[in-house]
């Protein structure tokens, strides 16, 4: 369900040690996303984002380095107090 509903795109811009990319939810559910760890990528550590929408993604990072971030789904849940987990890797 998630891996389906959540696409997060290529970044399409480097501008002054920035990657922008969008991440879209395609489905009818708002999807709240908590970030696993902190970091200092500029990525709030609590994203909404609504159904059948865009977020736009502001990350800090080199353009030649590959990160990957990870999520937990605040409101999707797999099992006894077990939340869905959702990552991505921007490079």
């Amino acid at each position: 369900l998630v891996s389906r509903s959540i696409v997060v795109s290529e970044p399409f811009l480097y501008q002054d040690g920035y990657v922008y990319l969008e991440a879209e939810n395609r489905s009818d559910i708002e999807f709240t996303l908590l970030k696993v760890e902190s970091d200092d990528s500029g990525i709030p550590a609590r994203v909404i984002l609504p159904r059948r929408s865009k977020v736009v993604f502001r990350v800090k990072q080199q353009p030649d380095k590959a990160v990957t971030y990870s999520f937990r789904l605040e409101n999707v849940w797999v099992g006894v107090e077990k939340m869905a987990e959702f990552s991505f890797v921007v490079k």
